[in-house]
């Protein structure tokens, strides 16, 4: 990400337990949008946006709007949920707006 003009503002980022928010794997700022990446070890992108389920996008969803309350020095003008594939062999793909929580 860093090397498409990404600054990386955080990695591995977790809630307290317990707390039903998911841990973001990547969190990424270029210009005035934030984008959330999840990063998925799978062959082919379908399969990664598949194993994606609905209450782990909630989850990524929570902790997203818990880290942007928290950090609210962070210029921002939008928001987005991004996903990295990340394959056994071959690059990485990236899918920029992966999915639209609030839309």
């Amino acid at each position: 990400m860093e090397l498409m003009g990404w600054r990386v503002l955080g990695r591995n980022i977790r809630g307290e337990r317990g707390s039903g928010v998911g841990e973001l794997d990547l969190i990424v700022c270029r210009k005035s949008l934030v984008a959330f990446v999840e990063v998925k070890a799978r062959e082919r992108v379908p399969d990664a946006l598949e194993a994606l389920s609905s209450r782990q996008r909630c989850r990524l969803e929570r902790a997203a709007e818990m880290w942007m309350a928290c950090h609210e020095d962070v210029s921002c003008q939008g928001i987005r949920f991004d996903v990295v594939v990340v394959p056994r062999s071959g690059c990485p793909q990236h899918v920029p707006d992966a999915w639209r929580p609030w839309g």
